[in-house]
């Protein structure tokens, strides 16, 4: 089983020195659990759904993708905190149309102080490639009694043209991890 655990390593993370560490590291990983459901998503009746991301480079990892208009388009999902940890790991993949600018904010608040625990916006220029955001969020100050935090993603494309030619995003992933410092926050070209 140490191979196996060695082998899901992160990228430049260091082989655990005994099988006491590897064992802790395979613990971890297997708390580690998608939180987002890909059936309990508000959507925002702005955005579209492309079972075939157009305008954009094919890519064997994006099967479909939501898309927004000229308006504000929005996804979001509400899930219980896990308390026992201190960390969020958000993963995500994005792009713009080679013809299209986009803006797009990510949004994490805790409920029901309402308290922000992540708030980022971005501004992609048009091309084709796709993009895979990572981000830890740590959420050691969120306040004890808050018992759900809401995920959001906002988007738009910046020349109003009539129909779904803004931001895209697709393969959202929210999980709560214990040891984040073996993470990076990166925006990586796929």
């Amino acid at each position: 089983w140490r191979e196996v655990a060695v082998a899901r390593l992160p990228p430049g993370f260091e082989k655990p020195p005994d099988a006491a560490s590897t064992k802790e590291f395979v613990l971890q990983w297997l708390q580690e659990r998608e939180r987002l459901h890909p059936d309990n998503w508000a959507v925002h009746r702005s955005l579209s759904i492309e079972e075939q991301p157009i305008g954009c480079d094919p890519h064997p990892e994006i099967i479909r993708c939501y898309v927004s208009s000229y308006y504000w388009g929005s996804l979001s999902q509400m899930i219980p905190i896990d308390h026992r940890l201190d960390s969020l790991r958000l993963r995500l993949c994005f792009a713009a149309r080679a013809d299209q600018d986009v803006v797009f904010h990510i949004r994490i608040q805790s409920f029901p102080s309402r308290t922000f625990i992540y708030n980022e916006s971005f501004d992609q220029d048009a091309g084709n490639e796709w993009r895979r955001l990572q981000r830890i969020i740590s959420i050691r100050n969120m306040p004890t009694q808050d018992s759900a935090i809401q995920f959001e993603w906002l988007g738009k494309d910046t020349r109003v043209w009539a129909g779904h030619y803004g931001a895209k995003v697709a393969n959202i992933s929210l999980s709560f991890v214990r040891n984040p410092e073996i993470l990076q926050n990166r925006i990586d070209m796929m």
